[in-house]
């Protein structure tokens, strides 16, 4: 009989026990389990830039509609998503400050479920480390280590200005970034030419104007060359300045001055034209419709430095960004990511600073890239859809590749590899130079038309060949550098040719050489002359010795007769011979005479 008592007492203390755990777990939720699944091939997120998803395994507890259970998250510094969403159309997922609340849509019985939120660390770290966050649900607690790594960027040598994107805050605002003149220009603004910052603020968000805050940067950029990512410090006059002096919208913000040579501060002075700042604002997100938040910034003036040809440099620079506002929970929005590599098209060596965007199927901007030190650029949470990717700045030293790359990211395709995209250096052209000079007449000066040279390079090739104009002018251009010789080869008609070699060289220091005057000697022909020949007799045959014939410029005949009596033995002697030659026709007529005769007899 005690026994049956005691069994019965038994039962009766630990039955209540057994439904007290059953009604326990019936009316509260658990967390069962976190998985943390990190951006493709990493196992850490960088500061910033990356997101990790958090997996959360539940045990859900038997809920009325209307019913809510909240999961707190510890870890202020990571941000995400604060846009609701459903899961499985049983309950809705409300992020806030907190963590995220869980309200039922309907009568839901207690289930498993599972819940995704994207998370991104807001402010970067000094080095790689770990971050602990807590996750607590009715009671339950799950801790959980996220490798953070360090965000680390490189700034272009041609950078004035760079719009960055943090993601969204705890606050459900949109967080940016912008790193103003880390090359440290002395930048300037006239009337002409005004000094212009403004910031454009994309659909679906709005300005918050009183969230602008600037920061000194002392050294902006790194021993090693890449950005320095911390600040010396609030500058409350210049934060002030961009907050009261700037025309304001929802739409952005302009800060203008014609006279700019410093930002001015309270004081009336003027900080350094060459300074470096950190500016940081937020925008409140008014459309969760919008999937992209984009964000512009732009900067206009002179930098005062010698620029091309020793005057300054005015410029303008402008610099986009985007937020996505994925929407996390269970079965929710997908994405996936694309990777390439930046190389040489000859070389394959890798390019950095090559920067691209991603357009969607709209031909809207969604992310931007720029190529790391090993060529190497990616894009993360890209939603599932058709994306073309395009450069819009080549690397320095590079042309720019036009060539759009089309990719699709589905369940099939979620992590693309488009393998090497390759640029072309740009072959700039051997330094030239050019030489001139005058042909002209050696007395006169007159300039000589038509003279033909060549000018010979050091192993006395022909490289050109000249003729000089009506003005006597010879030009010869695109001359490579190196050691030539002008000689002329054809003179102008009536002129003789010009022997002598003009040597000259084109360097650096004479690139554009002007051999002066080039002359030519007029060909002297003698005076042109002719002859006469005649015989001169006395009209009764008597001889005319000692007759002399001039002939002058008149080209009159002049005749001196000789005197009377001289030359008499000279006259004789020619009687003498004529009389002779007389005697001997005679003498040959008549015996012809004679054999005529007889012949007839």
């Amino acid at each position: 009989m005690r026994k049956k008592i005691s069994i019965l007492l038994i039962i009766v203390c630990v039955l209540p026990l057994i439904n007290l755990k059953l009604v326990i777990a019936e009316t509260t939720s658990k967390l069962v389990g976190i998985e943390l699944k990190y951006p493709e091939n990493q196992d850490f997120i960088v500061a910033t830039a990356d997101t990790v998803d958090v997996v959360m395994n539940l045990e859900l507890k038997a809920m009325k509609k209307g019913e809510t259970t909240l999961i707190e998250f510890s870890n202020k510094a990571f941000n995400y998503s604060l846009e609701s969403f459903e899961i499985s159309g049983n309950y809705k997922v409300v992020p806030n400050e907190l963590g995220i609340e869980i309200i039922a849509l309907k009568d839901v019985p207690a289930n498993t479920s599972k819940i995704t939120i994207p998370m991104r660390y807001s402010t970067n770290v000094e080095y790689n480390q770990n971050q602990k966050i807590d996750f607590s649900l009715d009671g339950s607690s799950i801790s959980v280590d996220i490798m953070v790594n360090k965000y680390k960027s490189f700034v272009d040598e041609s950078e004035l200005i760079k719009k960055v994107a943090y993601g969204i805050n705890a606050k459900g605002n949109a967080v940016w970034g912008v790193f103003l003149n880390y090359n440290e220009k002395p930048l300037t603004g006239t009337k002409d030419i005004p000094f212009v910052l403004g910031d454009i603020v994309g659909e679906g968000h709005e300005l918050i104007a009183n969230t602008i805050a600037v920061y000194n940067v002392n050294k902006p950029i790194n021993e090693d060359g890449s950005r320095n990512l911390n600040n010396d410090g609030y500058n409350y006059d210049i934060s002030a300045l961009l907050q009261q002096k700037s025309t304001i919208t929802a739409n952005g913000f302009t800060y203008t001055d014609d006279d700019f040579n410093g930002f001015p501060k309270l004081d009336g002075l003027k900080e350094k034209n060459t300074k470096a700042y950190y500016i940081i604002y937020e925008t409140k997100v008014v459309d969760s419709d919008q999937e992209w938040l984009k964000n512009d910034v732009y900067l206009e003036g002179i930098i005062a430095e010698p620029g091309n040809g020793g005057d300054p440099l005015p410029f303008t620079e402008n610099s986009s960004a985007s937020i996505s506002t994925i929407s996390s929970g269970g079965g929710g929005t997908e994405v996936g990511s694309i990777e390439f590599i930046k190389v040489d098209s000859e070389t394959k060596a890798p390019l950095a600073n090559a920067e691209f965007v991603i357009k969607d199927g709209e031909g809207n901007i969604v992310q931007t890239i720029l190529t790391n030190e090993d060529g190497k650029g990616t894009a993360l949470d890209l939603l599932y859809g058709s994306y073309t990717l395009e450069e819009t700045k080549a690397p320095i030293g590079y042309t720019l590749d036009e060539t759009p790359y089309p990719f699709e990211i589905n369940d099939s395709e979620k992590v693309i590899n488009l393998g090497e995209v390759t640029n072309q250096k740009i072959m700039l052209p051997a330094p030239t130079g050019s030489i001139e000079f005058l042909k002209v007449d050696s007395e006169t000066k007159a300039p000589l038309a038509n003279a033909e040279f060549v000018i010979k390079d050091g192993e006395g090739n022909i490289v050109q060949t000249i003729l000089t104009n009506e003005d006597g002018k010879g030009t010869a251009l695109d001359l490579l550098y190196g050691s030539y010789t002008l000689e002329e080869t054809k003179a102008p008609i009536g002129y003789t040719l010009d022997e002598t070699p003009y040597p000259f060289e084109i360097n650096d220091s004479e690139k554009a050489i002007n051999l002066g005057e080039v002359t030519n000697q007029k060909i002297m022909l003698p005076a042109p002359t002719g002859a006469i020949e005649f015989i001169k007799v006395d009209s009764e045959t008597k001889s005319l010795d000692g007759l002399t014939i001039k002939n002058t410029k008149t080209t009159n005949l002049q005749m001196n007769l000789p005197q009377s009596g001289e030359n008499n033995k000279v006259g004789q002697r020619i009687k003498i011979v004529g009389l002779l030659l007389v005697f001997i026709s005679i003498y040959l007529y008549v015996s012809r005479l004679k054999k005529r005769v007889n012949l007839k007899y």
